[in-house]
Parts: C-alpha cells; structure tokens; sequence
C-alpha cells in the first residue's frame, strides 16, 4: 500500500500539467460518484444482488502536441463482472483529436508509464482498438472493432453509436455538459454486452454491463461530479 502512494504521489508531481477543458472531463482532481446495483454469481448457482456506490477519480493529467494524457483509478468498465470487496485499479486515459482511448494497466506504475509512452511517441500509433471514444459520434456510427471481426455487416464485437441522449436539466453536473445531448455507446457480443451513456464535457454518465450466460449485471448512474477547486 505504501508502495502504491509513493508512485501515484510521484505521478501527480510529474504529470499535473494541462491545458484547456478536455471533452472527457479529465481534469486532474475530479471525481465521478456512481449509484446503481449489481447481480453476481455466487459458487456458480447461486445469485446475490446489492446497491453499488463506485468512484472513478483523475489523479493527474498532462498534456503534450496535443495530447491529453490522465492517471485514472476506478475507470467505469471495472464494473464488468463486479462483486464486493473489489477495488478501483488504475488505467491510462489519452485523449487526442477528440478520441477517448483507455489503456488498463497492472498497477500505477505501469499505468504511468503508458502514459510516458503515449505522450513522447507519434500519437497517430494509439492502437484504434483501444479507442472507447470516436470524434465523429453519429448514431450507426461503428468503430474500434475486433482485428478478426472481419466484414460482418451487423455492430457486434466493436463500438456501436446506437442513438443520442437528451441531458436532463436536473442533473447535477449539468453545468459541465458542453452540449444538451449525447451519445449512448455499445458493444456487444454473443456472451455479453456493455452500454455506456456519454456527455461531452463530463464524461460517462451510465454505466451497464450484462453477461448472457453465468449471471454477472451491473447498472450504474452518475449521480455527482466533484472539483477540487468547483
């Protein structure tokens, strides 16, 4: 553990520099508060269920030629196959050119050091298959596919943009949203599927994954977004 703290401390003193409001929400110091409920397979026949509370927080950005690079713990995808006791991990977050790619990383470390690597290399070889989030978001819209996926004419095993999604006014990081819509986001396969709600400007706003098979769901909303400095 304390391991741990010393490489994400050394992490923010090296990575805390950017510039601009990224489209992502990645501003070094947020967090985003998550509510919903999780089913999961206990012993292999029996199921259990609970109310889930997760936080996603951006422990440090930089920015380089145009790309954004974040320190993130909690990322919303490590809600997939969620059961208690599970503890937020570390991943790396790149933005560039208005694309979300997200690479999961064994520890803080390693998560540093794909960051290090994404910031001093051509930008232009980010792996498409790690991009979660397209720039040109149009419903129908299919990107970021499986490299043996071939030409299959339907949306399964790669992002779909399945439709829009108004913003509600109540919401309470409303005043983030760049705009009042956006986009719900999918990718299924046979054995399961997740969707993802996303606002530019915040973020994922809903998170849900659902295995076909062995029971394994999770539904999740945001429900705050907190500043350091609001």
């Amino acid at each position: 553990m304390l391991r741990i703290r010393v490489l994400v401390i050394s992490a923010l003193a090296v990575l805390n520099q950017s510039a601009g409001r990224s489209r992502f929400g990645l501003e070094a110091g947020r967090e985003w508060i998550y509510s919903g409920f999780a089913r999961w397979t206990i012993d292999g026949n029996r199921v259990d269920s609970a109310s889930v509370q997760w936080t996603m927080q951006c422990l440090a950005v930089r920015s380089q030629n145009g790309v954004r690079a974040a320190l993130v713990r909690g990322w919303v995808h490590e809600l997939a196959w969620y059961a208690p006791g599970n503890r937020p991990t570390f991943s790396a977050l790149i933005e560039y050119r208005e694309r979300l790619h997200v690479i999961d990383a064994a520890d803080s470390a390693s998560a540093v050091e794909s960051i290090a690597r994404a910031l001093r290399s051509d930008p232009q070889e980010l792996s498409p298959r790690s991009a979660v989030i397209d720039s040109g978001l149009t419903a129908g819209r299919v990107y970021g596919g499986e490299p043996d996926r071939g030409g299959r004419p339907d949306a399964l095993y790669a992002w779909h943009v399945e439709q829009s999604v108004a913003v509600a006014d109540q919401v309470p990081w409303r005043k983030l949203a760049f705009v009042r819509s956006g986009w719900r986001i999918a990718y299924r396969t046979l054995p399961d599927h997740e969707v993802m709600d996303f606002v530019p400007g915040v973020g994922i706003t809903q998170y849900v994954y659902s295995h076909h098979g062995i029971v394994a769901d999770t539904d999740v909303r945001l429900v705050a977004v907190r500043d350091p400095h609001p």
